[in-house]
């Protein structure tokens, strides 16, 4: 199926929000084990959409805030992801710090 980039956006945003709102209920909307590998799967596909790009930093960033989604996002090469749309984007603040910050998280819970 075809899924716009806007909808790619919208969808990070809105699981970002159900994380930040109810981590519980967020935790089990991502225990799917293809939950996260879709949604870095959608962030490599839409990496040219800078939109799409800032709406998915920010879910790894609030994803980083939960513990356990933290342990799993570190099992993933989400750090590559965020290093490579801080080089893509080194102008937009919010994808430089959003990416930043979730990069610094996943290393404190991966032990780096």
């Amino acid at each position: 199926a075809v899924v716009s980039t806007q909808s790619t956006g919208n969808a990070c945003t809105t699981i970002g929000g159900i994380i930040y709102a109810d981590e519980l209920c967020g935790l089990q909307l991502l225990s799917d084990p293809q939950s996260i590998p879709t949604i870095l799967e959608a962030f490599k596909k839409h990496g040219d959409n800078q939109d799409v790009v800032e709406a998915m930093c920010e879910l790894m960033l609030t994803m980083t805030e939960a513990e356990e989604l933290a342990a799993e996002l570190a099992s993933y090469p989400v750090v590559a992801l965020l290093q490579q749309a801080m080089a893509d984007y080194p102008c937009i603040e919010d994808i430089v710090q959003k990416a930043a910050e979730a990069i610094e998280a996943l290393n404190s819970s991966s032990g780096v």
